[in-house]
C-alpha cells in the first residue's frame, strides 16, 4: 500500500475510546467469609496444564481459550465446585497482568495479585457463589503473604460494582486510553495502587 493509501486508511479510522475502574483490596485486615446459598468446595490453583484442561472443560470455550498462555504466564485458575460441578471459576496473575478491553499490560509488585477472568454457570448465579469464591480467594492470597489484589473493572458491570464493596474492594482510579486516526493515548490514574507500574501514560500507534 502506497503512503497516501495508508494516510487515508489512517484518517479513516473511527475515535474510539475505553475506560476500567481500578479497584484494590489490601490485605492488612482480615477478610469477611460470605457463603454462598449452596455447598461449594473449592480447588486451589492446580499447576499441571492437563489438570485445568481437565477442571474447567465444562465451561463457555471462551473462558477457557487461552489456558495455556496464562499458564505461561504464571497464573492460576481457582474454582468452586457443587457435587463435583465448576460452577465458579477465576484467576490471579502474578509478575504481570493484562487486560483484553484496553490491550495493555501491568507490571504487578511481588506482594501484588490481579484477581480476572471470574465467571459463574448461568444458573448459579444469585446464589452469593461468586461472593463466596471471592472471600475464599482473597483469604488464600492473605494466609501465602499478599498485600493488595488488585482488579479493572467495567464501570457498567453491576454485578462486580455491587460485590466488590462487600468484600473490601475499592476504587483506585480509572485506566483507559484514547484513540484518533489509529493513534492511541493510554491514560492511567490509581494513587499509586498498581505500585510497581512503570508507565502511567504513553502513545501507541495502532
Amino acid at each position: 500500500m502506497s503512503l497516501l493509501g495508508k494516510l487515508v486508511r489512517r484518517l479513516g479510522r473511527r475515535p474510539r475510546s475505553a475506560h476500567l475502574t481500578v479497584m484494590k483490596r489490601d490485605l492488612d485486615r482480615p477478610v469477611e467469609m460470605f457463603p454462598a446459598a449452596i455447598e461449594l468446595d473449592f480447588v486451589d490453583a492446580p499447576e499441571d496444564l492437563d489438570e485445568v484442561r481437565a477442571l474447567l472443560q465444562g465451561l463457555p470455550f471462551e473462558h477457557r481459550s487461552d489456558i495455556e498462555e496464562r499458564q505461561r504466564a504464571g497464573q492460576r485458575c481457582f474454582a468452586a465446585l457443587h457435587r463435583g460441578r465448576v460452577v465458579h471459576a477465576a484467576w490471579l496473575a502474578f509478575g504481570t497482568c493484562y487486560s483484553y478491553l484496553l490491550d495493555r499490560s501491568y507490571e504487578l509488585a511481588h506482594d501484588q495479585a490481579y484477581l480476572h477472568g471470574s465467571f459463574t454457570q448461568p444458573e448459579f448465579r444469585r446464589q452469593g457463589v461468586q461472593l463466596a469464591g471471592t472471600c475464599h480467594r482473597l483469604e488464600v492470597l492473605r494466609e501465602r503473604g499478599y498485600r493488595r489484589v488488585l482488579g479493572l473493572v467495567d464501570p457498567y458491570n453491576r454485578l462486580a460494582n455491587r460485590t466488590n464493596p462487600k468484600t473490601g474492594y475499592r476504587p483506585a482510579g480509572v485506566s483507559g486510553f484514547v484513540e484518533v486516526f489509529g493513534v492511541r493515548r493510554y491514560f492511567h490514574r490509581d494513587r499509586d495502587a498498581f505500585t510497581a507500574l512503570a508507565r502511567r501514560g504513553y502513545w501507541r500507534r495502532m
